[in-house]
């Protein structure tokens, strides 16, 4: 098993698509910080992207991470080998969520940092104040500032969300039989996302129980975005995962029984 995972993550970490991407997260979490350090609300942007773009463009990357996998024999050979088909499944499955994970970690420290360090006041006449938790070279305006506490809590729900979408890409992958289709994914993570954003909207119009909102991972991270403190985290969390314990049981399950050609 051991070796399974270590084959997983050293193909990932010579992955020429996952080096570049990760310099292309740092360079871009730095230049979106620069250009929006006097921007009210700028912190913001890294959890606007967890549910705006990562379900969507990180699907699609998983699907061609995994695409070789079922075209190349890479999985029939580790079957010969003795490896079991659980072992496989999870060993995918931590390398395509190390990938997502450190893309947008890379990212959001890039952009915190720069933003913590090259912040300015935003607004001219009104009295900067520190940020709680980060390095005092920042001062913004009181209505930008943010606690570290908030802001673990709005990367924490991202990093769930993300998870939750790459564990939903992998059975995408496994049931489309060798990543037939990249738009397919890229539609089905899209709709995934719409689809909780049409439930918030019911829930409002028809006043339903708010605790429903908990249950849609899109939702639960938009309603981060201003990295208030939300008395719903843990409910939002727990939901999430174990919306990613069902999806990825349910991958599983069905690769056990599916054929590899």
């Amino acid at each position: 098993m051991f070796k399974l995972l270590g084959a997983y993550f050293s193909r990932l970490s010579k992955w020429l698509v996952f080096r570049i991407l990760l310099l292309l997260m740092l360079i871009g979490g730095i230049g979106a910080a620069l250009l929006m350090r006097k921007i009210p609300g700028a912190w913001n942007m890294p959890y606007m992207m967890a549910y705006l773009m990562f379900p969507h463009y990180v699907g699609v990357v998983i699907g061609l991470f995994n695409y070789p996998l079922f075209t190349n024999g890479t999985i029939r050979n580790q079957l010969s080998v003795g490896h079991r088909r659980s072992h496989i499944y999870l060993a995918d499955w931590a390398a395509s969520n190390v990938f997502s994970v450190a893309l947008y970690l890379v990212f959001t420290v890039g952009f915190f940092i720069t933003l913590a360090l090259c912040g300015e006041a935003m607004t001219a006449g009104q009295n900067p104040v520190m940020i709680e938790g980060l390095p005092s070279a920042m001062e913004v305006n009181p209505a930008a500032s943010v606690s570290l506490k908030a802001v673990l809590c709005g990367v924490t729900l991202s990093l769930m969300q993300i998870i939750f979408f790459t564990t939903v890409t992998q059975l995408f992958c496994v049931m489309l039989k060798g990543v037939k289709s990249f738009l397919a994914i890229y539609l089905g993570n899209q709709m995934l996302v719409i689809g909780s954003i049409g439930i918030a909207a019911l829930c409002g119009k028809y006043d339903l129980p708010d605790m429903l909102l908990n249950l849609l991972p899109s939702v639960v991270c938009m309603r981060q975005s201003s990295f208030a403190a939300d008395p719903d985290f843990w409910p939002g969390l727990l939901a999430m995962i174990a919306e990613t314990v069902i999806v990825y049981t349910l991958g599983s399950l069905y690769f056990r029984k599916t054929d590899i050609n």
